[in-house]
């Protein structure tokens, strides 16, 4: 085996490889058990401070909110629509998972995917992202890629959601579109990764009835996750790189190339050119072949799942005792429980 450290260039020269001999590149070969704990406190830091937002804001805002809904009861009606708005934020949130690899490929490649990042920002938040420096697009590409961490961020936003009195849960859910969420996510990348100050786009919100409260809600929170985002993505990053990095590479030496690497060039303009302009000033690695990164495929899936009854659990009365069979219930001859009041079943096949 041969024991190589990749510099900060990423680029490494490794000499005495045999000609047409296959080798097997691993980065970060047998992360630690220590490693493994420090990523899951990292994990457990982000969740601790998310939490406690959380719980101040419910027990300054909103617990008094839902003190006031309890003496009165929501129509059939209006509570049907509530259910419905739910039911479309749990298929947004489950879009949004369904595609999370885009997430990845709009920090990787953010020129190619300007049309996707111009819904999003402005044409000079997206010059900054072009221009970001290498070890910036290394975090936000590492945050983009670990799935745990975006799952946390998701988590806060249902618990936020579920959490807001009904005064205002259905004018907010009402923005909560897959678009929306995505915007969400791809600001808590570029916050934590770039260090930008990324603010989620008002264009974003669906039509002018929304009222200034709803929007301040929506901002607040929003501003909060990027926050937690800026203060956590470094150290957070530097604990899960061992492991998010583990992975073999296969090498051929038969098929190196000379390879002309240049420093990137300030945008001129957001938008993407049409052509690649040509590699210039750059340095000649010869005998070089490019190891790529890249995301294809989720590593993760939600699914939404019914309760179900369990079919061949015993029932049990009020008291949360087994129910007892016809014959040990006490009913004077009638097909009804003196004890309950229940109708009685003659069914005992499925006890």
């Amino acid at each position: 085996a041969i024991n190589k450290t990749i510099g900060a260039t990423g680029i490494l020269e490794v000499s005495g490889l045999t000609p047409n001999q296959q080798y097997k590149i691993t980065f970060f070969p047998n992360p630690t058990p220590a490693q493994i704990d420090s990523l899951f406190d990292s994990y457990q830091g982000v969740i601790g401070e998310l939490g406690g937002w959380l719980q101040t804001q419910w027990s300054t805002s909103f617990l008094p909110l839902w003190q006031v809904h309890t003496d009165t009861s929501l129509g059939g009606r209006a509570l049907q629509e509530l259910e419905a708005a739910w039911e479309g934020f749990l298929k947004a949130i489950m879009g949004l998972w369904g595609d999370i690899k885009s997430l990845y490929d709009l920090v990787a490649h953010p020129r190619e995917n300007y049309e996707k990042l111009k819904k999003f920002f402005t044409e000079e938040q997206i010059k900054k992202i072009y221009d970001a420096s290498a070890e910036a697009i290394h975090t936000a590409l590492l945050i983009a890629s670990d799935e745990p961490l975006m799952w946390t961020y998701v988590a806060a936003i249902v618990a936020w959601v579920r959490m807001l009195p009904p005064q205002t849960c259905a004018e907010v859910l009402a923005q909560m579109s897959t678009e929306f969420l995505l915007n969400i996510l791809i600001g808590v990348i570029l916050t934590g990764g770039l260090g930008l100050a990324v603010r989620v786009g008002t264009k974003l919100i669906k039509g002018v009835q929304s009222s200034s409260n709803v929007l301040k809600l929506i901002q607040d929170f929003t501003g909060m996750l990027m926050n937690v985002s800026k203060s956590k993505a470094t150290p957070h990053t530097a604990a899960s790189r061992p492991l998010l990095l583990n992975g073999d590479s296969k090498f051929n030496p038969a098929r190196k190339a000379d390879v002309q690497i240049a420093s990137p060039k300030p945008a001129e303009t957001a938008s993407s050119p049409k052509q690649k302009p040509p590699v210039s000033g750059g340095k000649v690695e010869s005998d070089a072949q490019i190891q790529a990164r890249s995301k294809t495929e989720p590593a993760s899936r939600i699914e939404q799942v019914e309760p179900v009854d369990n079919a061949p659990k015993q029932s049990k009365n009020p008291a949360d005792e087994p129910a007892q069979c016809v014959d040990k219930t006490c009913s004077n001859g009638e097909p009804v429980s003196m004890v309950t009041g229940e109708e009685l079943l003659t069914l005992t096949d499925g006890e």
